[in-house]
């Protein structure tokens, strides 16, 4: 049944955390479903409710690569209708507008764009402006050392790549994503997480934008003497400082785990300098 004959499914936005996860999860469902959605309350349980740029970006990035017929969102908006066609792999471009995540704008197009109408030798390409290290979000390097490994178990072919960073308040980053279509394998074998394995190794991993590179070295340090303290192996534990290219200041730090059965779990500590 086309979406536009279907009844819409009804969601309440103030439902648990009542912030932009539901909304996220909606537009990813609803474009691989097929099912006409109706979102009230949107955001109710944050400080400014509504749609800010980040989560109308979702909106409109989604409207855009599933032909989506939409009603409702704009910014400060609190309820949308989003009734969604076939998803299209193809080249696009989204610009927040704001230093708001690509992370979570790419979050809500990547499980569509996976399932994207389209042959195997077709890839989508999707880049992102706004910000690439956000405070209670997934920065570009999680993406790119964590998610996309776990991704690849499973058969699925993502890159990513950090154009330039971007940091609050200003934002000003790039992320560009490059999908292929995901073909399912007979003789796939099952991800199983339950067992992480021996630790193998931790890397420390400290960057500044714009900001002098002696606060790599002093974050390194610091980080390295506080594993060492609680009993990591000093063998097991690398350093690296990187100078990131963008506009704006910023910096980050986290720590790159490698265990036998799980390739690569991060934990991160995140920045921002006005």
């Amino acid at each position: 049944m086309p979406a536009s004959t279907r009844k819409a499914l009804k969601i309440d936005g103030s439902t648990g955390e009542g912030g932009g996860q539901i909304i996220r999860t909606a537009l990813s469902l609803s474009m691989l479903t097929g099912t006409p959605i109706e979102i009230t309350n949107i955001r109710a349980g944050r400080a400014k409710p509504g749609l800010m740029r980040q989560h109308l970006m979702c909106v409109q990035a989604s409207q855009q690569i599933s032909n989506a017929s939409v009603s409702g969102a704009h910014l400060g908006s609190m309820a949308f209708t989003f009734t969604p066609s076939t998803v299209q792999a193809g080249d696009y471009t989204f610009d927040i507008g704001s230093a708001g995540s690509t992370s979570l704008v790419l979050q809500t197009l990547l499980p569509a764009l996976l399932f994207a109408n389209a042959d195997s030798s077709n890839k989508s390409t999707v880049t992102i402006i706004g910000g690439t290290h956000n405070p209670l979000a997934p920065t570009t390097d999680f993406l790119q050392h964590a998610f996309v490994p776990l991704l690849a178990k499973l058969g699925m072919q993502v890159e990513i790549e950090c154009v330039q960073a971007g940091f609050a308040p200003i934002g000003g980053g790039a992320i560009k994503a490059t999908v292929a279509p995901f073909v399912r394998r007979a003789n796939a074998s099952r991800l199983d997480l339950t067992e992480r394995g021996k630790l193998v190794s931790t890397e420390l991993v400290a960057s500044v934008l714009n900001l002098e590179y002696d606060i790599c070295l002093r974050e390194l340090a610091s980080a390295k003497a506080a594993l060492i303290e609680a009993g990591m192996d000093e063998a097991l534990i690398t350093t690296r400082g990187n100078k990131l290219y963008g506009i704006g200041e910023g910096n980050t730090c986290y720590a790159k785990v490698t265990h036998e059965s799980i390739s690569i779990q991060n934990h991160k500590e995140y920045h921002s300098l006005d």
